[in-house]
């Protein structure tokens, strides 16, 4: 694993944190353990209502590490649907920071949900040091389909399926150890993670990318030395429309990667 091959390299700059390698696995044991402790099991649906961060990918992690399923809704999906997802998804458990907790309450279908729990980590907690051995066909995520309109259906992805995935992207991508990238595509940092490159987290919230401050962004490209950037074609746009008129350039970057 990256954990045991490059233990120290940064595994995720989030803001002015940074995680290595060899603590991101510790505190993914952690966490698995918190997980056990309250209840959850392999095979439980487990919601999580988490921004892209050091505290998603941990929790991800801790999820598959005990051989439960997460749960992934759209970020911007109303609540009408959200509702009707919970439904569909039948989650035993739901992870989330407090704001998003104490929110929760105001919707009977994510108060039903047994187990409550949130991001922060106890210093003193157990590790879990058995992984749950999963078969290819069993369920790792559950995302459901965009748009307003139709009863939301669920995709089922098998860790066959991820693993597949992951195979095509790190054949595609091909990040390396010494590799500092900005992936602003949340699957990419999980190819980052299995390889033991870096992966900076931008500063701006996906939900809202008309608000994004791009100086501070730049500054983060800057100042974290990446030379890699996976993200849409907005994005891109955002830079160089901030870039161009400075005559501003960013003499790190190597390779960029996009789509429509």
């Amino acid at each position: 694993t990256a954990s045991q091959a490059h233990p120290n390299n940064i595994a995720i700059i989030e803001k002015d944190n940074k995680i290595d390698y060899n603590t991101l696995e510790k505190q993914v044991k952690q966490t698995a353990m918190m997980f056990l402790s309250k209840g959850v099991r392999k095979g439980d649906r487990v919601l999580i209502f988490v921004p892209m961060s050091v505290s998603l990918y941990r929790i991800v992690l801790a999820v598959f590490y005990i051989g439960a399923v997460a749960v992934f809704l759209d970020e911007w999906v109303s609540k009408s649907r959200m509702e009707i997802c919970c439904r569909i998804a039948r989650c035993r458990a739901f992870a989330a920071d407090n704001k998003i907790r104490i929110l929760s309450f105001l919707s009977r279908e994510l108060r039903e949900i047994p187990i409550k729990i949130g991001t922060k980590l106890k210093p003193e907690q157990r590790i879990l040091e058995q992984v749950e051995v999963m078969d290819l066909d069993d369920t790792a995520l559950i995302t459901f389909t965009t748009g307003s309109t139709g009863t939301p259906k669920a995709a089922n992805r098998t860790h066959g399926f991820l693993n597949e995935q992951f195979k095509a992207l790190l054949q595609e991508i091909n990040p390396k150890p010494s590799d500092i990238d900005m992936p602003v595509l949340p699957i990419v940092l999980l190819c980052n993670l299995a390889v033991g490159a870096t992966s900076v987290i931008a500063g701006f919230n996906p939900r809202k990318p008309a608000k994004m401050k791009t100086g501070k962004v730049v500054d983060q490209i800057l100042k974290s030395k990446v030379n890699r950037i996976t993200a849409s074609p907005f994005f891109f746009d955002q830079i160089s429309s901030f870039l161009f008129p400075k005559k501003g350039t960013l003499p790190k970057i190597e390779k960029i990667f996009t789509c429509w």
